[in-house]
């Protein structure tokens, strides 16, 4: 089967281990400056496998990527199955002053993640990668059984961290004391899309070593809820270097609770390359027979025929969209493409990519924010010279700057206030556009109890979260409970969607070996 992408390290079964006197071994290797073709943007769909013939002080990689630029670790699974037996270090993936990056949709499989394990191991490592041209975004990999799950070490601005699922770690996320996220002149909360911490509590769910409280303001997430038992939110959460008491309050507060917030899953049919879209890139003329299949209708699951065959459909119409070259090649594939654009699956699929939607501002509102904030950073600066000049300015020089000070100060509150304007209109905006989603997702005929649960977790979350309501009425939650006690592999995909939102209202837990 070809690669999704164009030109990439990719599809290969790669085994490290100790070879010879070298202290460092890695199953893949870029270093940007060297010899990095840029024409191989991806390393993606590898197999790495780390094996039991370390050595104590021995360090070895699945992927590692310095200096690189515009690049994309994507689909890879790597086994950490080196390190339990000795003393050394194995890291997943391993990022060292990288520029744009997304690293996407990777497994991560470790082996150590006690405490009293002698060996180290980090699923993802990120070291001094930042922004230049596009946000690096971490989003859809799961990380499983490691020391460290996740840590970030020195300036890491611009980072995206999204929808990552940490399961069984010593330590789930660790910040060490120079790590922050955000521009230092403009600590901006990370708005928190769908990270799980699945296994709480963890000896630590989340750590920040900084030693002073604005390398916390600069590294914030915000929640859409406080629960632990939820998934969303990390427990404990330790600072253990700031003495928080004796800070101004709020100073050591890393995860903030919001309201608006949504929880956000990974959706990999949307979120990562390959899947169904293999199906339709033709070499023989049996390589679409299961795209066929699951167009016509036969794609056969005796356990859950109507969920399977629903959940099939929605992923092979998904990849119709993102690829429209695969229409064309089979007449079973066109006419379901052209039944389901029109149908409950076009509709349901419209409405998804609406509440997406609902989260980026227009471009007027966007471009008025950038430049508000644009005249926040000027006006800034200049406060910032006039404090320095007044040093050692004395005479009429010190008075313009005195006289200067106030009024650049008053402008600055203006911007200040000019900014709540326009969130407040963002906000209008969003409920609006909510409004408008709801009454399509109204008009949709659910043909089958798969897409009457998501037509049915749609109505609730557009009425509520999408409009700023964090609460449910007793109605709302007995639909969505309705949803979230069905078997997953019959109700769809919707019927974890419906746990999420329920699990704000009530922390009961539903369990697939018991309902299915």
């Amino acid at each position: 089967m070809p690669s999704f992408y164009e030109s990439s390290i990719s599809n290969n079964y790669l085994e490290t281990g100790y070879q010879g006197e070298a202290p460092f071994r890695s199953g893949v290797s870029c270093l940007g400056g060297a010899d990095l073709d840029p024409s191989t943007p991806a390393v993606a769909e590898n197999q790495i496998y780390l094996l039991e013939d370390g050595e104590p002080g021995l360090l070895t990689t699945g992927i590692y990527l310095a200096g690189v630029k515009e690049f994309t670790a994507d689909q890879n699974q790597i086994f950490l199955l080196n390190a339990l037996p000795f003393e050394a270090e194995a890291h997943g993936l391993w990022l060292d002053q990288c520029n744009d990056l997304i690293v996407s949709c990777n497994q991560v499989n470790g082996q150590a993640y006690s405490a009293t394990d002698p060996a180290k191991t980090i699923g993802l490592w990120v070291r001094n990668t930042t922004k230049e041209n596009s946000n690096p975004l971490y989003s859809c990999n799961i990380i499983n059984k490691c020391v460290e799950g996740l840590f970030f070490e020195m300036p890491c601005e611009g980072t995206l961290l999204n929808t990552t699922s940490l399961m069984d770690h010593t330590t789930a996320l660790r910040m060490n004391e120079t790590a922050y996220f955000s521009d230092l002149l403009f600590p901006i909360v990370q708005e928190h899309h769908g990270n799980r911490w699945e296994e709480n509590p963890y000896d630590n769910g989340a750590v920040h070593e900084a030693t002073d409280p604005l390398l916390i303001a600069q590294s914030r997430f915000l929640v859409h809820t406080s629960n632990p038992a939820s998934g969303f939110w990390p427990d404990p959460i330790a600072t253990p270097n700031l003495d928080c008491p004796s800070l101004p309050p709020g100073a050591c507060d890393w995860f903030l609770v919001d309201t608006e917030g949504a929880p956000l899953l990974c959706e990999p049919e949307l979120d990562c390359p390959g899947g169904l879209l293999e199906l339709l890139e033709v070499q023989t003329p049996g390589d679409l027979e299961m795209a066929a299949k699951v167009a016509s209708g036969e794609f056969f699951s005796t356990t859950h025929p109507e969920g399977a065959l629903w959940s099939a459909q929605q992923g092979l119409y998904r990849e119709l969209l993102l690829r429209p070259e695969g229409i064309g090649l089979h007449t079973a594939v066109d006419s379901f493409y052209l039944a389901a654009a029109n149908g409950a699956i076009g509709q349901l699929q419209t409405v998804r990519e609406g509440l997406r939607d609902l989260y980026y501002p227009s471009t007027v509102l966007s471009d008025e924010l950038g430049q508000t904030r644009e005249a926040q950073r000027s006006l800034l600066d200049s406060l910032g010279w006039i404090d320095q000049q007044l040093i050692t300015a004395s005479g009429q020089d010190s008075v313009w700057l005195f006289q200067q000070r106030p009024r650049l100060a008053d402008s600055l509150t203006a911007l200040g206030l000019r900014l709540d304007s326009i969130f407040a209109k963002v906000a209008d905006e969003r409920s609006l556009a909510a409004q408008g989603l709801a009454a399509q997702n109204e008009a949709i005929d659910a043909p089958g109890i798969q897409a009457e649960n998501e037509r049915t977790v749609n109505a609730v979350f557009l009425a509520t979260l999408a409009q700023g309501i964090d609460t449910f009425s007793q109605d709302q939650a007995s639909l969505l409970k309705a949803v979230a006690e069905q078997c997953i592999y019959d109700g769809g995909q919707s019927v974890t969607y419906a746990r999420n939102l329920y699990r704000l209202f009530d922390d009961e837990a539903f369990f697939d070996d018991q309902v299915c």
